[in-house]
């Protein structure tokens, strides 16, 4: 008697390849993939941390294909902290010029690696948005001189002699870095909305990087602070809006992932949960990303993976006898197969 609905993996028409790059945009699950790629020297990078929401995600890939320069995008300074309204709080900092920088290096490198050929992953977590309403939190580049298309009124603190500038419109924030919540509105998404923005967004993004292909998901990481009923019905919002966004779109070039279905309709056990119960043990993150390569990774690719994580394992390794002799000749023989793995692959992570 079979006591557990198991998914049946079959391979896609989408076929990614361990010689190209892979950006990985969206919440905390593309986190977690992304690391396992990394984890086997696979080219993937996950450039601008946590995202929840396909607005936010929308935006920083519209940020990648503006080609303008971006340092004035919304930046708030609370507590005396700077923070990017459009990014996690892994680029706040308290220089305002650091904070920038390294924004403005994510946006370039992420140009870089499109010209040259990337495929991308998205992972929607909610369809729950907030918008900014108090712009007094909001204030220009230092550097940024005053022009008539932005109204500016200067810091009252006088940080860097920055100045405020008011926003056209409340815009969707990609985190609210624990500002108060009277500085924003709650809402969800609507499906059509959601489509929306994509699908004007999709067809800019092949026309600058036609070689790019897309891999929807849906984050099995339950929002719940939503309330049960309140995730529900944002995964069902966000869901259908994948489903829309890929129809009459070729499966060699757009896919869905089903990283939800599988950790709430195969394993869909809290042993699968981390303690928290609400995102996935590592165990099952390892049972997702195994179905996740058998899908699109091809055999060969593979290969080059589990040499790469065995290449990582022995170079991590701690000898608990300290034997140099033994030592100096395994570090010659991982030597010689890092330089075979890269003469191999060269796009692999090794230095």
């Amino acid at each position: 008697m079979n006591f557990r609905t198991e998914y049946k993996t079959s391979e896609s028409p989408l076929r990614l390849s361990a010689h190209r790059n892979l950006l990985f945009f969206g919440s905390c699950f593309s986190e977690n993939i992304c690391r396992k790629m990394r984890e086997s020297l696979w080219p993937a990078v996950n450039p601008a941390g946590v995202l929840y929401n396909p607005a936010s995600i929308a935006t920083i890939l519209d940020r990648i294909l503006e080609e303008r320069d971006v340092r004035e995008d919304w930046i708030a300074r609370y507590d005396g902290v700077y923070h990017n309204m459009l990014l996690d709080s892994g680029f706040s900092s308290v220089s305002v010029k650091e904070m920038n920088d390294k924004y403005v290096k994510t946006i370039s490198d992420c140009r870089g690696k499109l010209r040259l050929g990337a495929d991308i992953i998205v992972t929607f977590g909610t369809a729950f948005v907030y918008t900014l309403e108090n712009f007094d939190r909001l204030i220009s580049h230092a550097n940024h001189k005053e022009s008539n298309s932005r109204r500016f009124q200067y810091d009252p603190e006088g940080c860097n002699e920055a100045g405020f500038h008011r926003v056209p419109q409340p815009f969707i924030v990609g985190n609210c870095h624990k500002m108060p919540s009277s500085d924003f509105s709650r809402r969800m998404m609507s499906v059509s909305e959601i489509v929306g923005i994509w699908n004007n967004l999709i067809p800019r993004l092949r026309d600058k990087y036609p070689s790019t292909r897309i891999i929807f998901t849906l984050s099995p990481v339950r929002h719940l602070k939503d309330g049960f009923e309140g995730n529900s019905l944002s995964k069902a919002v966000v869901r259908l809006a994948i489903d829309e966004i890929l129809k009459d779109k070729h499966p060699a070039e757009f896919s869905y992932f089903p990283a939800y279905e599988i950790l709430h309709d195969d394993l869909r056990d809290y042993r699968f949960y981390a303690t928290d119960l609400v995102h996935p043990s590592e165990s099952a993150v390892d049972y997702i990303y195994d179905i996740f390569q058998r899908t699109y990774i091809p055999e060969a690719d593979r290969n080059l993976a589990r040499r790469g994580i065995e290449l990582q394992r022995g170079l991590h390794h701690r000898p608990i006898i300290d034997n140099p002799v033994a030592e100096a000749e395994r570090n010659s023989k991982l030597r010689s197969k890092a330089e075979e793995l890269k003469k191999q692959w060269p796009e692999c992570l090794l230095p």
